[in-house]
Parts: structure tokens; sequence; C-alpha cells
């Protein structure tokens, strides 16, 4: 016998017993206890029906395991045995498992959702059906015939924001919806959420949800001077959010500045409001800024999926006044996809001239501002200053004429565009090719407990 065959010998000797078995009670040895009926392990050493040393990955439904105890992939799988010492328990967690608690971690959602969240795991299913209406100031929803349909809501205050108003849900599904009122809105799951086209944004001088309406990023007030004849005015400033707002229309100087931009994510609050204007006589009505962008938060513990258009952009300012600038979004998940039509769009809208500026659209066009004359007809003059887009900055008012004139020839100006927070397990997010990203986006990675 060769040198090999002596030490195969001695390994055999040490790991195997050859009493003949065909199950675990067969094997009377408690150094072998365990019988391999197929040879399969690396202890027999190919031969069947023998009795072995316990295999350190021998299935839990051959060898048992012991209650309780429990082990976590590194895919997020935990795994935990279950009373009959036999048989296990799999659960593929999203944002990974904790031991030795044996449970899924959860996402911290952002802006005080923690316990809205937590209460999601236990709610019911919520699925709010396309051509539904929201208002976040009442949480009352009416499908598409006006009827009403009933969801339990929250309403988390924020220390430096608007309140939200929140629905929740085991799963969360929601389809092509238009949303109003003056709190932002959070979509909050326990598993998956899924939105369509979400409209929270401003329009003319309504806000969206959630907008800002004081504060240094509102674009500056206009205090016109003068006479109804002759009125010495400037553009008021546009709104401001992930930039400035521009500036209004002025003689010799810029007019009134735009609304300052917007540092971090101190609170979920859309985007903020261009100035108005104000005129000396009685009979001048005073006219409004835009209205902001809406702020919505999406929060779920496995997956958020947007299908449609979010859009969240600013309304147009009235007569010499302001844009109003892009909303804000914040997703919070392990993954996020946005597919097919999903997007985001925050566009800042137009300034007003001697007519209004229009509102901002879900794309990349620019939202134009005010003419300066004549808004019933086509006119090339255009004093109030185009919307932003990611792709344009807001523009500043203009005027179109120097001495003292009526105050429909100064503009205001432009709106801001708005800002999008996605936090994911990986800091990314998945998008098709197609996916319309008209919004200052910050990727992050979520925070799990």
């Amino acid at each position: 016998m060769n040198k090999l065959a002596v030490v195969l010998v001695m390994v055999s000797a040490c790991t195997k017993k050859v009493d003949q078995c065909t199950s675990n009670a067969d094997c009377m040895d408690p150094a072998f206890p365990f019988c391999d009926v197929d040879g399969s392990f690396p202890a027999s050493g190919g031969d069947k029906n023998v009795c072995t040393i316990t295999p350190m990955d021998c299935p839990v439904d051959v060898c048992g395991c012991t209650a309780g105890s429990a082990t976590c992939g590194s895919d997020g799988t935990l795994s935990v045995c279950n009373a009959d010492g036999v048989s296990v328990t799999t659960t593929t967690c999203a944002a990974g498992c904790e031991l030795p608690a044996a449970t899924c971690r959860t996402i911290v959602a952002s802006n005080g959702l923690g316990p809205a969240l937590a209460s999601a795991a236990s709610a019911p299913a919520i699925s709010i059906p396309s051509g539904a209406t929201i208002n976040t100031d009442t949480g009352s929803v009416l499908d598409g015939n006006m009827l009403p349909l009933t969801f339990a809501t929250t309403l988390v205050a924020q220390a430096s924001g608007p309140s939200i108003r929140v629905f929740l849900g085991t799963t969360v599904t929601v389809g092509d919806v238009s949303i109003s009122g003056s709190d932002a809105i959070a979509f909050v799951g326990d598993g998956p959420v899924t939105v369509g086209n979400l409209d929270a944004a401003g329009s003319g001088a309504t806000a969206g949800p959630g907008a800002v309406t004081s504060g240094d990023c509102v674009g500056a007030l206009e205090m016109a001077a003068g006479s109804d004849i002759g009125v010495i005015a400037f553009g008021a400033g546009g709104g401001g959010n992930a930039t400035a707002g521009a500036a209004g229309g002025g003689r010799q100087a810029p007019g009134e500045p735009g609304g300052v931009a917007v540092a971090g994510f101190p609170a979920l609050a859309g985007g903020c409001a261009g100035g108005g204007t104000t005129f000396p006589d009685a009979d001048f009505d005073p006219d409004f800024g835009g209205g902001g962008g809406g702020a919505i938060q999406i929060v779920s513990n496995t997956h958020v999926s947007i299908t449609g258009m979010i859009n969240l952009g600013g309304g147009g300012g009235q007569q010499n006044s302001g844009g109003g600038a892009g909303g804000l979004l914040i997703v919070e998940a392990p993954t996020v996809a946005m597919t097919g039509s999903g997007g985001v769009a925050a566009n800042g809208g137009g300034g007003g001239g001697a007519c209004a500026g229009a509102d901002a659209t879900a794309d990349n066009t620019p939202a134009m501002g005010g003419s300066g004359s004549g808004c019933t007809a086509p006119t090339t003059t255009l004093p109030g200053g185009s919307g932003a887009t990611t792709i344009s900055p807001p523009q500043s008012g203009t005027i179109t004429q120097s001495p003292v004139v009526v105050h429909d020839m100064y503009g205001g100006g432009g709106g801001a565009v708005g800002r999008a927070r996605i936090s994911t397990l990986d800091g990314t997010f998945a998008s098709a090719g197609s996916t319309l990203l008209s919004a200052v986006i910050t990727s992050d990675t979520v925070v799990t407990q």
C-alpha cells in the first residue's frame, strides 16, 4: 500500500463508520450519528448507507435545525428555523436582514414619516384609481365621476415646512391623479408603491400642494409708483428652488430680484412663488406671482415604481409678476425604477408681461413669459422671462421702452427649476432611455434600521 492510500484509509477511519444504515436511528456511535443513505457527502467517501460525522452543509430537511436559529444571506435572504426543528421559513428582505433579531431591516423615512411607514405594515392595501382628484387639506378623494372614495390618512407636521398628508398601506397603487391643497403629500407602503401620472403643478397664481409662499426663496414683490396714466414699475422676481429665480425687468438696472436658491432638503416643501405686483391707484388690482410646484414624497420598504410623469411645474406669473418655481420630489426605497413614460418634470413658470406668463409643462420646453401688449393677439415682444428647465435657466424680465411708461411694459422674471432626491440602497435608480428628468436630481443612499 502506498503512502497516499495509507493517508486515505486514516482519514476514512476518522470520519466514517462502516456500519450499514438506512436512517440516522441506525447510527449508534455518537461520533458518527449521520446516515449517508446516498453516499453524497464527502465523509462517506462515496459509499452508500454508512454512518458518518454530521456534514456541515447538511440540508435542514435531512439534519434538522435549532428552533429559532436564523441566518442572513448576502442577498438579504432571511432563514429562520421553525419550532419543529426541521422546517425553515425564508423571507426575502429588500433592505437586508438584521441578526440576532432575525428581522428584515426597514427604511428610515425622512420628514417625520417613520411612524407612518411602521403603521403601513399592518394597514390594508390601497389603490387610488385613475381620474381621481386628491385634496391634501382634507384628505378627500373623488373618483372620475366626482364620487367620494374613502381612504384613511394621517397628517404629519414639519417644523420648517408645510404639513404632509399621508396615504399609507401594505401596498400602494396610485393611477393618473390630480392633487391640490396647501399641504404636501406622501404615499407610504411597507410593500411596493406604484404611481402613474401625478399632477401636482402650480397653475397661474394657484400653488401646487405643499408649495412655499413666504421666505427668501419667494420672488421679490414690486410696489409700483405713479399715476394711472404713467406708472413707474419694475418687473417682480421669479421664485427660487434649485437655483435662484430670475430678476424682473428694469429701466437702467435689473428689476426686482428673484428668490434665492434652496439649500439641502430641510423639509418636504415645493417650489417658491414668484413675486407679485401692486399698483398705486384703487382701480389697479394687485397681480400675483405664479404659484410654486407641489411637493411629493414616496416611501417603500421594498420598491417604488414610477410608471407615469410626475408634474411639479410652477405656475405663470400674472401681469408684471414673477413665475413660480418647480417643486420637489423625494423617493426613498431599497430600489426605484422609472419605467415606460415614467419621469419627473419640475420646470419653472413664465414671468408675466402685459398678460400672464405660461404655466410650466411636463417636457423640456421653457414656459414662455407674458407678452408686452395685446394679450389676445400674437406678438414677438415678450418682456416676461421664460421659466427654467434643466437645460435652460430662468430668464430675466425685460422692458419694451425706457421712458416712464404704462405698467404693462415691464416683465416679471421666470421661475427656477425644481429638484428631486432619490435614495436607494446603492444610490442608483433604474430609468428607461426615454425617461424625462427635468429636475435637478440628487442621488443618495437610503438609511436603514
